[in-house]
């Protein structure tokens, strides 16, 4: 029993987290998102940078017709290429979910400037496919 339920958590988690740097790009028909967390080293130990949680989302054109999203994370259970579709971006939040049965929702906490979030929201735009 306490397996099933240890599987039924692992499956239906959300990742979450809150990102203080922003960056996009284009060039030609590649767009990218990357959002990262804050590396905050804490006194005494050594701060492993992969060990902060970051996303990455990647749009490319070249392949036409397929709509698949490349997604890298800091938890490999969220890696890969898929359709996405976004459910809010606004300075303060970016959510989606995953188009699969499991492990699907991502939410990443912002704070970003009004000409920040201007320059973001048109890649996201393309990305989502919005």
């Amino acid at each position: 029993m306490l397996a099933l339920v240890n599987y039924w958590l692992r499956a239906w988690t959300n990742m979450r987290f809150y990102a203080e740097k922003v960056s996009v790009s284009e060039d030609g028909e590649y767009f990218h998102l990357s959002l990262e967390a804050a590396n905050s080293p804490k006194e005494g130990i050594e701060n492993n940078p992969s060990d902060s949680p970051y996303l990455i989302l990647q749009r490319s054109f070249e392949m036409p017709g397929r709509g698949l999203c490349y997604v890298e994370t800091h938890d490999s259970d969220y890696c890969g290429h898929f359709r996405l579709r976004l459910n809010e971006f606004s300075p303060s939040r970016l959510a989606f979910e995953i188009v699969r049965s499991e492990k699907k929702h991502v939410e990443v906490s912002l704070a970003l400037s009004a000409p920040v979030f201007e320059e973001v929201r048109p890649i996201v735009n393309v990305i989502f496919g919005n």
